[in-house]
């Protein structure tokens, strides 16, 4: 099932022209960072700049998939994009029922996952929130106004679906993105 991490250790460090939260949790090893910077706007590229610092993944009482979600009010109903090879954006509509012969609940949450080769977006006609990364991953938008992005994972079991093998990747992960939120007109 689902666990949603909560209570980080956070650590805020103020400058002149960025401010940092820092934050650990606890139970695994993972940490993320948030940078804001001051006196850039979106003309000149304004963004929030995370960090995700991840592993290696606890699977001492099964796997684990890391995901980071942005939760925000932009009323996107069922339809987000993500860029189907870098280069051009794809729309996604939002099927929680699943696809024909999906086997159950959580094969069909799954088929909501698309690869995300640099960027996702949710908007409306007068806002968008992008999420840009340096490296590849699954994204989806579970719920209208949120974007997610999977950031690691580590299967104690083979999942059936072609390589024979349970996904054992017992790495560190370093994981850049930046959230953009703009007029859908200047992103």
């Amino acid at each position: 099932g689902t666990q949603h991490i909560s209570t980080p250790q956070l650590q805020v460090v103020e400058g002149d022209c960025v401010s940092e939260v820092g934050q650990a949790y606890g139970w695994s090893d993972i940490f993320q960072y948030t940078r804001l910077y001051r006196y850039l706007d979106n003309r000149f590229g304004a963004y929030i700049d995370t960090e995700h610092v991840i592993g290696p993944v606890d699977f001492s009482q099964g796997g684990k998939e890391i995901v980071s979600r942005w939760i925000t009010d932009i009323a996107s109903g069922d339809l987000f994009y993500t860029d189907d090879n870098g280069m051009e954006m794809k729309e996604r509509v939002r099927n929680l029922d699943g696809r024909p012969g999906d086997a159950d609940a959580g094969v069909a949450l799954a088929g909501n996952f698309y690869p995300v080769v640099s960027r996702a977006y949710i908007l409306t006609s007068t806002n968008q929130m992008t999420v840009i990364s340096t490296s590849t991953h699954a994204g989806s938008s579970v719920e209208t106004g949120e974007l997610e992005l999977m950031l690691h994972r580590r299967l104690v079991v083979d999942d059936s679906r072609g390589v024979s093998e349970p996904l054992n990747e017992s790495c560190i992960v370093h994981v850049p993105v930046y959230l953009v939120f703009a007029d859908p007109v200047e992103s």
